[in-house]
């Protein structure tokens, strides 16, 4: 559920006619500064992934979920710069696609990291 609603913030940020935040009244202003800048429009589109592969510790191992989860992560960034062809006043650009991989692989590290997965039952490993 979780990451169903960020993939949709995801969607409405990426996909806005505008590409400024700062034009979305309700952030904070210096927030959407940087972020407008040319130092965070790098890096804003890998913070919302980074936040996706974090909450992928939440999904089972093995289960059906987890086989979509983690291709969904990378193909998502893909199929909004592709989207972005479409919209008068946005630019697809290849680096959004690296940053958002960027931050999802590292999302997806730190989850692993924090949440190491367990053996399975019955599995041979277990002897030690």
């Amino acid at each position: 559920m979780a990451a169903a609603a960020l993939v949709g913030v995801v969607a409405y940020f990426s996909l806005r006619a505008s590409p400024n935040l700062s034009d979305i009244a309700w952030l904070p202003r210096g927030i959407t500064r940087w972020l407008d800048s040319p130092a965070g429009s790098n890096i804003r589109t890998g913070i919302p992934f980074l936040f996706l592969g974090l909450i992928s510790f939440l999904v089972r191992p093995g289960s059906l979920l987890s086989r979509i989860f983690i291709p969904v992560l990378f193909l998502l960034p893909l199929a909004v710069e592709l989207a972005q062809f479409f919209l008068p006043r946005r630019c697809p650009d290849v680096r959004d696609v690296l940053w958002a991989w960027a931050g999802g692989s590292l999302g997806i590290l730190i989850a692993s990291l924090l949440h190491p997965a367990k053996p399975k039952q019955g599995s041979k490993n277990q002897e030690l």
